[in-house]
């Protein structure tokens, strides 16, 4: 059962890191206000889309990330004895590695409270 999470998570953690490094890399700096209203309201409608569709997939993954842990411990309490040691090896290893679970939940919910700050900033410059 572990291997069938551990295939489920895989490409979830490749997406959310990748979208991870997208956001790290995105411009979020103050616009140019010498600029004119009209180029102004269309570059924080540019940027309000780009934050909308970025949080959207951020919140996407992470949820998922977020079932299937909460899906492995689960697996975990209802393994036999028998199997119960090995099952918590294999969780220990996927979820508290430097690329874990765990970490990539945290880090994601991290980045959505600050990237909801920045499009709650870009939707006040638009009003």
């Amino acid at each position: 059962m572990s291997a069938s999470i551990i295939v489920q998570a895989t490409p979830v953690k490749v997406n959310l890191e990748g979208l991870l490094d997208e956001i790290r890399q995105m411009d979020l700096t103050p616009l140019d206000q010498k600029a004119t209203v009209e180029v102004l309201c269309q570059q924080y409608e540019a940027r309000a889309r780009i934050i909308k569709e970025k949080l959207m997939r951020l919140e996407k993954y992470v949820g998922i990330l977020e079932k299937i842990n909460d899906k492995w411990l689960e697996h975990i309490q209802l393994a036999p004895m028998s199997q119960k040691k090995k099952e918590e090896e294999k969780y220990e290893q996927m979820a508290n590695d430097d690329r874990g679970i765990l970490k990539l939940i945290n880090i994601g919910t991290d980045t959505i409270v600050t990237l909801s700050m920045y499009k709650d900033d870009t939707e006040l410059a638009l009003k």
